[in-house]
């Protein structure tokens, strides 16, 4: 039997997530064994300026790439050229106003700057290969997408690897990094030509102004997303030595491995909201409450089972000498149970264009991040900042889902929650009463303790995730 087009391209952009985050786990785990945490946190403080740079370029094109050419793949040649010398041209001066910043404004040491500005010229390619993988997830081709994160994963480790063989500092790792995105961004490049018809053509001015302005309420979401997620490193590099932070990082590192669930839901379900919300709105109800159901059954279980196994964790990913990251990691957990769940409120918002009340949301969860940041942290070190981001996440996810309820759609909230709840209770009973087992064998249990309470009490049902693939009868190839 032949699976269904989402399901086929959800286990894709699954899958590409997953490369995606192994890529970034694993240069942090080669980068921690065998540089330690001073190193560590050098290269936690790069990535946090590639992806804020990132950010700061992006424009929120991807975003209006995938919502307008979901609608219409024939829209896929304009978008796609002029949004890739768009983001060209932004990456540059980001790239060059940052790299200025580094050198002659932040206070890091010698040893720090050189690494980071490498980084932060990796910021062209890392762009210009995002650009490549909306236009496959706009028009539902996951795979081509695991393919370019695939070819990243190996030019990027690979590279690392042979430097750290080779006995080079973190200045290697950031030259192995920077050179594996530019090879990733060539062959992103070469597939998007060859499987999407795209052809050289003249850059249409009246257009990109037009995507620019565009863009400004998705760039302002985007920004807040990131300063929100980046503050933390951003501040404790301020009051914090390198290696506390590398603790930090190290912490994060285990956290952002699992936003891959978030990252699949809203890359691979976003085109299917837009396509619902303006085609089949009869659908639209039951799409939001199957799926804040099962992102719930999906968050939960595994943000409490991080909580209770976070030493252990730490120690099997890193070694003795990261110990410190545990109680990082343990508060970071229960971030998962607002960012997974509230994707889907945050999505129906794009899709209804009210994205300036998305942008408000996500700018008041940064300036919380940054206050309880700049009170915590100088008293309590990283734990402070893991509780601001902490904060900043659930308040941001309480008004998204507060808009939905009020404007959008009504849900009864409780009767979502409760069965996956329950069933989470049960397993976390479980690991707690024996904590002395092996790593393995507390995974292995809690899983099937969770699997079997929430099949019992319906918290999934697999008729349910069927009705959520149901593709819908429109011909988007031939929409006006």
């Amino acid at each position: 039997m032949r699976l269904p087009s989402l399901t086929l391209n959800v286990i894709f952009v699954f899958a590409s997530e997953l490369v995606a985050r192994l890529m970034a786990a694993l240069v942090l785990v080669f980068v921690s064994r065998y540089l330690g945490p001073q190193a560590t946190g050098i290269y936690s403080l790069g990535t946090t300026f590639l992806v804020l740079g990132g950010r700061f370029a992006a424009w929120g094109l991807e975003q209006i790439l995938i919502r307008d050419i979901a609608l219409d793949r024939r829209r896929v040649g304009r978008y796609a050229f002029n949004f890739l010398w768009l983001r060209f041209v932004f990456s540059i001066g980001i790239s060059s106003a940052f790299t200025a910043l580094v050198l002659w404004v932040l206070p890091y040491s010698a040893e720090s700057r050189w690494p980071l500005v490498i980084l932060l010229w990796g910021l062209i390619p890392e762009n210009l290969t995002d650009i490549c993988r909306a236009i496959f997830l706009a028009v539902e081709q996951g795979r081509y997408v695991l393919l370019i994160n695939g070819l990243l994963l190996g030019f990027k480790v690979g590279g690392v690897i042979l430097v750290i063989l080779n006995g080079s500092s973190v200045f290697g790792i950031a030259w192995a990094v920077s050179v594996g995105g530019v090879l990733g961004s060539l062959c992103a490049l070469a597939l998007v030509w060859q499987h999407t018809n795209l052809r050289w053509q003249k850059p249409d001015v009246l257009f990109s102004k037009w995507a620019v302005r565009e863009g400004v309420p998705f760039w302002a979401i985007n920004l807040a997303n990131t300063l929100d997620s980046q503050i933390d490193i951003l501040l404790l590099s301020w009051f914090v030595t390198e290696a506390e932070l590398g603790q930090y990082g190290a912490g994060l590192g285990v956290l952002l491995a699992l936003s891959v669930l978030p990252a699949t839901f809203r890359l691979a379900f976003f085109p299917r909201i837009m396509q619902v919300f303006t085609y089949d709105q009869t659908r639209l109800g039951k799409l939001y409450e199957l799926s804040l159901k099962h992102l719930i059954a999906l968050a939960l279980p595994i943000s409490v089972g991080l909580f209770l196994v976070s030493n252990q964790v730490i120690l099997l990913v890193y070694h003795d000498q990261f110990i410190g990251s545990a109680n990082v990691l343990r508060i970071l957990s229960l971030t998962l149970i607002f960012i997974l769940p509230g994707d889907i409120n945050s999505r129906l918002l794009i899709a209804s264009r009210n994205q300036k009340q998305s942008a408000v949301y996500t700018l008041a969860g940064f300036l919380i991040n940054i206050t309880l940041g700049i009170v915590l942290v100088p008293r309590i070190g990283i734990a402070g900042a893991a509780l601001a981001r902490l904060a900043s996440n659930a308040t941001v996810a309480a008004m998204h889902h507060s808009f939905v309820h009020r404007y959008i759609l009504r849900t009864n909230f409780l009767k979502i929650w409760w069965r996956s709840a329950l069933a989470t209770g049960m397993m976390a009973l479980a690991v707690y009463l024996i904590p002395s087992f092996p790593l393995h064998f507390l995974i292995i249990l809690g899983a099937l303790v969770y699997v079997v309470f929430a099949f019992l009490l319906k918290a999934v049902v697999f008729s349910e995730i069927i009705e959520l693939v149901k593709p819908i009868r429109v011909n988007l190839d031939n929409t006006p």
